[in-house]
């Protein structure tokens, strides 16, 4: 018998419609088909936003059934809490997650750095008993304000900018964040995602961290396997991928 895992899922949503309320159980893909202004965009944010612990604008969904743990401890298990918690620049915890939630609204004053760039909340230096509280005590909006972005990502329209804009490099330290600096740590996830692309299109792509000052962004190229090397191999692609960059923009 295997060891338990808690993982979160949506087991059923209760959906308001034209033709009254409706339950719809989700399966493991789903696809959300209807013309144009007919509310699928707006159900996925609301989806977003109310596991996000945010129900200040939902109009379509009435309730959903998901997945509680029976502990922090559960979730620490699935979803590896510890190591993703830093300290930012003043001694502050704070769980490192990205939400594709807007802080604001998106208008002429709006600019693209300001529009994905999320402050992350602090936590108290006792994280873990905080945690522990939220789980215990059943606290609906806490428990999906600070471990919501564990559990799923949000690409929208909008979002979609977000791949192949460059975005400032924030540190480990900051208490800011966006969409590319949330996963350059994950190496996993990038190496999937480059294999993927040279399976696909048999090009390579990067995230590079290095060459851009503080600024970050893909890269597509023939063949990055010089910058995943040891660190001194590393090292040397990195200046190799400066001096191309330098040459082409002359």
């Amino acid at each position: 018998m295997g060891v338990y895992m808690y993982k979160f899922r949506i087991d059923k949503l209760e959906l308001n419609t034209i033709d009254g309320v409706i339950d719809f159980e989700p399966r493991r893909i789903n696809v959300v088909i209807g013309p144009n202004n007919s509310g699928k965009s707006r159900f996925l944010k609301e989806l977003r936003d109310w596991l996000s612990g945010d129900k200040t604008d939902i109009k379509i969904i009435n309730q959903i059934e998901y997945s509680y743990p029976e502990s922090y401890q559960e979730v620490e298990e699935s979803y590896n809490v510890k190591n993703k918690m830093t300290k930012d620049m003043y001694g502050n915890w704070i769980l490192r997650t990205y939400l594709n939630k807007s802080n604001q609204p998106w208008d002429v004053n709006t600019t693209f750095e300001s529009y994905f760039t999320r402050s992350l909340n602090s936590v108290a230096p006792e994280w873990e008993d905080f945690f522990k509280n939220i789980v215990r005590e059943k606290n609906e909006i806490s428990f999906f304000q600070y471990f919501g972005p564990l559990f799923f990502r949000y690409l929208g329209t909008e979002e979609r900018l977000t791949i192949c804009k460059m975005q400032k490099n924030y540190g480990l330290d900051s208490t800011n964040t966006n969409y590319l600096t949330s996963f350059k740590f994950e190496d996993k996830v990038l190496q999937e995602l480059s294999a993927n692309v040279k399976r696909i299109f048999k090009k390579d792509i990067i995230l590079d961290t290095q060459t851009l000052g503080d600024r970050l962004g893909f890269r597509v190229g023939e063949d990055f396997g010089y910058l995943r090397g040891t660190f001194e191999q590393e090292k040397e692609g990195v200046l190799q991928l400066f001096l191309s960059n330098f040459i082409s923009d002359f």
